[in-house]
């Protein structure tokens, strides 16, 4: 991990980029639960970690880290890698059977009213 000059802390991602920290916190739990989706997944397929990461073309070692939940970080490639190579689709894999979110998400807060009126549009000058 490091600090830039704002002061900010990021820390490195698997493919060595920069990755702000409350980024990789505000997702940590989320992914957490995708890793205990995959576990149960594949127990259920009557595969191994080791076959598993050889399907998806990922280590075994962050095979075991994803689906231990601590590896807090899972890129978009790597996840759908997997639940191709499971056979699963990505939406049950993320949000679980019953379709609820894996965790809160974070909501956009509505756009503030404009003080402007609308205004009927410019006529057209000849």
């Amino acid at each position: 991990m490091s600090t830039r000059k704002d002061g900010r802390a990021w820390s490195r991602s698997d493919s060595s980029v920069d990755v702000p920290k409350e980024r990789v916190t505000r997702y940590k739990d989320p992914v957490r639960l995708v890793g205990k989706r995959f576990g149960l997944r594949r127990e259920e397929r009557g595969l191994t970690v080791t076959e598993l990461a050889r399907r998806a073309g990922i280590g075994k070692s962050a095979m075991s880290r994803i689906e231990a939940g601590t590896q807090p970080q899972l890129s978009a490639g790597d996840f759908f890698a997997i639940c191709e190579a499971l056979e699963m689709d990505p939406r049950k894999a993320w949000y679980g059977e019953d379709g609820a979110p894996a965790a809160k998400q974070p909501t956009v807060p509505p756009p503030a009213e404009s003080s402007r009126r609308a205004s009927a549009p410019p006529k057209n000058k000849r």
